[in-house]
This record gives C-alpha cells, sequence and structure tokens, in this order.
C-alpha cells in the first residue's frame, strides 16, 4: 500500500499495524521507558476509538440494509499476542547513610544449672600424701559447757592489808513528817505534832515533838505553817538554840522554812512558838507541819543505840540560853536552869541521862 509521500509498501504512522508495532517493539531511539509508556497509552486510544467508530458504522448499515441475513456463528478465538520485549534494566540507586548504633539490650535471665558431671575418679590408684594446709580461720564459739563439780578447799591465805574506807550504808536512815493536831499550841516549849505521816525509825517523839539525831551526819528540815486569826512567831531550835525563825502578823498568810543542819549523835530538834497569843492553825483543808531526815551520815559506823533519850535539861526560852543564862553547853548531861513554871508535865523536873 502507498504511503502518503506515494512510496510503496510504507504505511502511515497512523495505521494499525503501525500502532501495534510500535506496542509490540517499541520506538528506536534512547527516548527510554517514557517514550515507550507514552506510544502505549496512545495506542490504547486509538484502539477504543476504531472500536467505538466500528460499531457505530455497523448499526447504521443494519438499518439502511433491511434484507440483511442473520448474523454468523462466532468465529474463532484468536491467537495470544507476542510478549513484548523486556525493558532495558534501571540504574543502581545510592547507598543509604548508616543508622546510629541501637541501645544494648537488657541482661537475660540466669540459666538453669546444668546436670552434675559424672565422676570417674573412684577407680584410680590412691596418690601420695599432699603437704599439710595453712591453719584455717578460727571457727563459732562453742556453747558453754555445763559447770564441773566442785574443787578441793585450798589453804586460807594470809590477810590482806586494810583497805580503804567503803561508801557509807545504806541501811543508816532517819526520817520523819508528823501534822499538828491541836490549834495555838504553848509557848516556850517544843510543839508536839502528834499526828505522824512517816517515822519508820522511830527517831521522833510525837508526844514531846523532838525530833533526835541518830548518827553524826547532816541533816534536812522543814516546817509549813498554817495561820488563823492570829499573829505567828516561830522558830527551830536543835539543843535550845534557835537555828531560823518565821513571823507572820497577817491573818491567813502561812510561814514556811527549809534548812541543812549538821548535827551529832543524840543532838535534839524542835519548833516552838514565842507567845501564848499565837495563831498556829490546823483543820480540816489546812495542815501545819514539821519533817526532817538523814541527808548522809559522816561515817559508815551503825547507831549503838536505838531508844530515845529523854529530853535535854534546859531553858525554852525564845532567845535561847545566851540571852537568859549566858552560855551553856549543848551536849547533854551538863545541868542548867530548870523550865519555866508553864512547862508541861512531860518536860519538867530534870532530865534523865543519856546513854552513852
Amino acid at each position: 500500500m502507498p504511503d502518503a509521500d506515494g512510496g510503496p509498501g510504507r504505511a502511515a504512522p497512523g495505521h494499525p499495524l503501525v500502532l501495534r508495532l510500535l506496542v509490540l517493539q517499541g520506538l528506536p531511539g534512547s527516548q527510554g521507558r517514557e517514550r515507550k509508556q507514552r506510544a502505549a497509552r496512545w495506542g490504547t486510544l486509538l484502539l477504543l476509538l476504531l472500536g467505538t467508530v466500528s460499531r457505530a458504522v455497523l448499526t447504521v448499515l443494519t438499518v439502511l440494509i433491511p434484507d440483511q441475513g442473520a448474523p454468523g456463528p462466532v468465529g474463532p478465538r484468536g491467537l495470544q499476542g507476542v510478549q513484548g520485549l523486556m525493558g532495558p534494566q534501571g540504574q543502581k540507586g545510592d547507598m543509604g547513610l548508616m543508622g546510629p548504633t541501637g541501645l544494648p539490650g537488657p541482661q537475660g535471665p540466669k540459666g538453669d544449672q546444668g546436670p552434675e558431671g559424672m565422676c570417674n575418679c573412684r577407680d584410680g590408684v590412691e596418690g601420695e600424701k599432699g603437704d599439710k594446709g595453712a591453719p584455717g580461720s578460727p571457727g563459732d564459739k562453742g556453747e558453754q559447757g555445763f559447770q564441773g563439780p566442785p574443787g578441793l578447799n585450798g589453804q586460807k591465805g594470809d590477810i590482806g592489808e586494810e583497805g580503804l574506807p567503803g561508801p557509807c550504808s545504806p541501811t543508816i536512815q532517819s526520817a520523819f513528817s508528823a501534822a499538828l493536831d491541836v490549834n495555838y499550841p504553848m509557848a516556850d516549849q517544843p510543839v508536839a505534832f502528834r499526828r505522824v505521816l512517816y517515822n519508820v525509825q522511830n527517831n521522833y517523839n510525837p508526844d514531846m515533838g523532838v525530833y533526835q539525831a541518830p548518827v553524826n551526819g547532816t541533816y534536812v528540815f522543814s516546817y509549813n505553817l498554817a495561820v488563823f486569826g492570829r499573829p505567828l512567831k516561830v522558830g527551830l531550835y536543835a539543843n535550845f538554840r534557835p537555828v531560823a525563825r518565821s513571823t507572820s502578823l497577817s491573818d491567813n498568810v502561812g510561814v514556811s522554812q527549809l534548812m541543812v543542819l549538821h548535827l551529832a549523835a543524840r543532838d535534839q530538834v524542835w519548833l516552838q512558838v514565842k507567845d501564848f497569843y499565837n495563831g498556829m492553825f490546823t483543820a480540816a483543808e489546812t495542815s501545819s507541819t514539821f519533817s526532817g531526815y538523814l541527808l548522809y551520815p559522816d561515817t559508815c559506823e551503825l547507831p549503838v543505840f536505838r531508844d530515845f533519850s529523854a529530853p535535854m535539861q534546859g531553858d525554852y526560852s525564845w532567845d535561847g540560853p545566851e540571852a537568859a543564862h549566858g552560855p551553856t553547853p549543848i551536849r547533854p548531861g551538863v545541868t542548867a536552869p530548870p523550865p519555866p513554871t508553864n512547862t508541861p508535865p512531860l518536860c519538867r523536873g530534870k532530865a534523865i541521862a543519856l546513854n552513852k
């Protein structure tokens, strides 16, 4: 068939045969895969267009030619087309960057203990005796054993040297506490605190109101007196000598004192008021008390007596023996002027000699 230029045998570029060759063999040249794909798309569009035109022509002919016969049988299926050529292999891509090193994984669990190995060492020949090893570390202390039987008595040793004086014996104790049971006691004599609160060692005589020191030592005395209706002048005396005095000139104002004295064995201590018209008072809700105790003895020697001596002979004056009759020894066994006539019967007459 002549071409557009009148040349023999050259088909037009739009001929179906040319399109099929273009699809199967690809266009010449080095345009690459893109030109082949474009040609394939154009070929597909042309084939669809030709199919549509062919159906339209057949429809027109059917209308124009009424005497057309029935359609013939369907022809056999055509042969499968030839597979197209494989395109050239693409270029190898560039190598990517190396990724960062990953974090170390967690430690795996401990594996199970393997089975005990077989020991075939009993059939061998006994080896030579090895060298003595180094001593091992000391073992734990064992439990205490049972007590053994007593041994034989040893020989009596020599008398040792005399040691230093030891601490004072805690058995030397003395304390008392007593309360007043009668209001407004008499003057110029010991005030008897007859309601005893504590007197285990019996060093306080509640009938006389006198405390007697059992040993040489340091003592503590205190009194706490209620006052009502009258003024009060009261003093603490040791062997007729005033040691401390208190005065309350106002009603309902009490007096109190606390003092530390050093006494010798058999020294005596008491309270006495100055005037008969005094306000020392006690009631159900008010107490007047007199107390004392041994703080510590001078030595560890135990007292050699347990009885309470009779009161000392002397003058129970408010100002003491020095003001009334001059200096008077404070130790027992010394004569002194007789007590006043208003002294109670218990304190009249001569004092009984004390044990020596």
